[in-house]
């Protein structure tokens, strides 16, 4: 999971864990402490992102799914060209190294501004229930 130390990632981190669900969380810097493994990376650097996928087998027997909350999250906390800058840069690295890695899990996104497709695929499409740790409806919106 990336951006599981900021305020919905922990939040969410937390929830999984006490499903039973063995967790990763990946940012900038470890805020909290938990029963969850913590990968420190900034990505925003294309070389962090890929050398985080590509190491995907070397540390996991099996990745379920992606959740990506990696940002900025509201607009006034940065400059907008800051905020626009981490959000879309981390948004393509996770969904590019995730593509290129076969990481095992089809990347999905929680913003229609990240929409995007890499070279040589087809559009991605919002996570597929079937791949969520959840029985709950996929909701039919987005946001940022």
């Amino acid at each position: 999971m990336t951006g599981g130390e900021g305020r919905l990632g922990s939040v969410v981190v937390a929830d999984l864990v006490a499903h039973g669900y063995q967790v990763t969380s990946v940012d900038v810097q470890q805020r909290f402490g938990g029963d969850y493994q913590f990968l420190k990376a900034d990505l925003t650097d294309h070389g962090q992102a890929m050398s985080l996928f590509f190491g995907v087998e070397d540390r996991f027997a099996a990745v379920d799914a992606l959740v990506h909350l990696a940002a900025i999250p509201a607009p006034g906390l940065l400059p907008n060209s800051a905020t626009f800058r981490n959000n879309m840069l981390t948004s393509y690295n996770v969904v590019i190294a995730a593509i290129s890695a076969a990481a095992g899990a089809e990347p999905g996104t929680a913003s229609v501004s990240t929409g995007m497709m890499a070279p040589g695929t087809q559009a991605l499409s919002p996570v597929s229930a079937d791949i969520r740790p959840s029985t709950e409806p996929l909701p039919n919106f987005s946001f940022s």
